[in-house]
């Protein structure tokens, strides 16, 4: 029997033991997120997780016990949005995603892709950091022939994507980083959270994060150095009463493309040259 007594403990066990707190969707019909029953010994309350084959399954209760003060503290992090307690759950939360793949990555020799993949990581940053990003990327996720940048608001990932697309092309044409060519798709969608020890950070699985691949797919390799959003994220900029709303008048609705998988993707196309995107 695990007890916990305090949040960053309960939270760094949560984290490398690899098991997902059950938070109903909606609380109790005592208004309370967990359930005050079955109290073990000395007032210590389990708590319900996954079983490690879930699917179908109901929640099992663990052998991970919080004081009752503990369990109040829990009910206010399972609240807030962006805590850890709530990423350790099997909530799931809203994000979008910007893969951005490098053509031909695999073709290069191993020192341009070295230099390649610098110079994009280097090119990223800095469009984060200036005026064009009212907001830096929550995780950086490397997938080997370019990266996935994740943020909390549809809005500013689509301007990133348009932003990045700007920079890249005025870099290499300008021959201060070296010659390559992309192809960016952007998506937003629900997805859950997971710790990942082999990069100390975030990951995500689900919908959301699958979703930019598949638009990637839908555009083909026959084609780089452009910008496509899935439908959803052209929806959510356009309800998003900010100025990246726009975006949807330099959107062109190239229809729906099959991915991989045979499911169609509605798609749009970004001019991304037509102005940079504050």
């Amino acid at each position: 029997m695990a007890f916990f007594e305090r949040l960053e403990d309960l939270e760094e066990h949560l984290k490398h033991a690899g098991v997902v707190v059950v938070i109903p969707e909606r609380p109790l019909h005592t208004g309370r997120l967990f359930m005050r029953i079955d109290i073990h010994r000395n007032g210590q309350y389990p708590l319900s997780i996954l079983p490690t084959n879930a699917l179908g399954e109901f929640p099992l209760r663990s052998d991970i016990c919080v004081s009752l003060e503990m369990l109040d503290i829990l009910e206010g992090e399972a609240a807030r949005e962006n805590s850890v307690f709530r990423r350790l759950s099997n909530l799931t939360r809203t994000r979008s995603f910007v893969y951005l793949d490098i053509s031909d990555f695999s073709r290069m020799d191993p020192e341009c892709q070295l230099l390649v993949v610098n110079a994009l990581v280097k090119t990223a940053e800095g469009v984060q950091k200036s005026s064009l990003s009212e907001r830096e990327a929550e995780a950086q996720l490397c997938i080997g022939d370019g990266y996935i940048y994740v943020f909390e608001r549809a809005e500013d990932a689509a301007r990133f994507a348009g932003n990045l697309a700007i920079k890249v092309e005025k870099e290499v044409a300008g021959e201060s980083i070296p010659e390559f060519h992309f192809r960016i798709g952007a998506h937003v969608g629900e997805v859950r959270c997971f710790w990942d020890p082999g990069r100390q950070g975030w990951n995500y699985v689900g919908d959301g994060i699958n979703g930019g691949n598949r638009v990637l797919s839908a555009i083909g390799k026959d084609t780089d150095d452009v910008v496509f959003f899935s439908g959803e994220l052209r929806s959510a900029i356009s309800n998003s009463g900010t100025a990246a709303g726009e975006m949807v008048k330099h959107l062109s609705n190239r229809g729906r493309k099959a991915d991989k998988h045979g499911n169609l993707w509605r798609v749009y196309e970004l001019n991304h040259f037509s102005k940079d995107y504050f």
